[in-house]
């Protein structure tokens, strides 16, 4: 069990969201990374963070196992997008900081958008500092991510010559 963590979440009260299929290259649905730790008198959930915190971010390629060799996935925190730092078929090894602005439930706003195709799991890290007595981490579920259209074009037989087959476009 962990007392404190990230949780990727649909809204700035709910608990963990199953993030679902995502189109290439379209922007997500609004999202909340949501930062909470047990309260140690009643057990309940309450708020790990609150204001502007400087967030480390990552995602994972599931399927295919290697990530194309751009940062393909970016989050939008509101105030701008910023690129976020790929990590092949393992855990993460290297974070792109991020600000996000956590409210007084410990929730933060967001979307992304992932200019690629496949199975990608998003990761969220807080460092341990004067206020957090133990690293914050999260992960969303691993979720697929569509192409956006398929396009067909100048079809031919194997001989070179136009799809007989085909009236119009």
């Amino acid at each position: 069990f962990n007392t404190a963590g990230l949780i990727f979440s649909s809204s700035s009260t709910g608990n963990i969201a199953t993030l679902p299929t995502q189109t290439a290259g379209t922007t997500s649905g609004n999202y909340y990374l949501r930062a909470v730790k047990s309260n140690t008198a009643t057990g309940a959930c309450i708020s790990a963070l609150s204001g502007t915190q400087s967030i480390g971010m990552a995602y994972r390629c599931n399927d295919p196992t290697s990530c194309s060799s751009s940062n393909l996935l970016t989050i939008d925190n509101g105030i701008g997008t910023t690129a976020i730092q790929r990590n092949d078929n393992s855990p993460p090894i290297t974070y792109q900081p991020l600000n996000l602005t956590f409210d007084s439930n410990g929730s933060a706003p967001f979307s992304f958008t992932y200019g690629d195709v496949g199975r990608i799991t998003v990761y969220a890290q807080k460092a341990a500092n004067s206020n957090l007595l133990a690293t914050l981490n999260g992960s969303s579920n691993p979720f697929v991510v569509k192409p956006y259209d398929f396009l067909l074009s100048s079809i031919k037989c194997s001989d070179g010559t136009s799809n007989p087959g085909a009236l119009d476009a």
